[in-house]
């Protein structure tokens, strides 16, 4: 990227992203729950921002999109270490985690096999699945580990996952 791609405000969002995503591994570390969701909230509104502006100030391009995708990665692969941080007792349905990647394994996989390259793309269901493990983190972190709300976000993430393939698959 070109300097001027980086100082876009669309970037400048992902990257504030990225430096508060860094931050909440201090946070939780430190076990300060009210700073660390503060922060978790943040970087969600940068989630949500970053695309917004890149749209609304015509700066979308290639390489926005994917720095934006790499750091939402960043920071939903982190959501499950933290929650596994902060509240052990997730790990008691550790089934569930294992059912969670097999679908994103699978899901990568078959999207690479299909369009012979790795896109990232957000349709509406992947920005669904994302505020829903969003909520589910927050939510979790500040009033305690409810089964019910992990596998309501496992159906969810996989109703995205099959519309994402069937998507592909066209």
């Amino acid at each position: 990227m070109t300097k001027k791609e980086w100082s876009t405000p669309a970037n400048a969002a992902t990257l504030i992203r990225l430096i508060l995503t860094i931050s909440l591994y201090y946070f939780a570390a430190k076990q300060s729950i009210y700073v660390f969701v503060a922060i978790y909230i943040a970087a969600g509104i940068s989630d949500a921002l970053d695309g917004f502006l890149a749209r609304k100030l015509g700066h979308v391009s290639k390489k926005g999109a994917l720095l934006d995708s790499v750091v939402d990665h960043i920071f939903y692969i982190s959501s499950i270490f933290w929650l596994i941080w902060l509240r052990p007792e997730v790990l008691n349905e550790s089934s569930a985690f294992i059912i969670i990647f097999v679908m994103l394994f699978v899901y990568v996989t078959a999207k690479v096999i299909m369009t012979k390259k790795l896109e990232f793309i957000h349709l509406w269901p992947s920005k669904f699945a994302g505020a829903a493990l969003y909520i589910f983190v927050i939510g979790t972190i500040l009033l305690g580990f409810y089964p019910i709300a992990l596998y309501a976000y496992i159906l969810i993430l996989a109703f995205a996952l099959a519309y994402e393939l069937r998507y592909w698959s066209k």
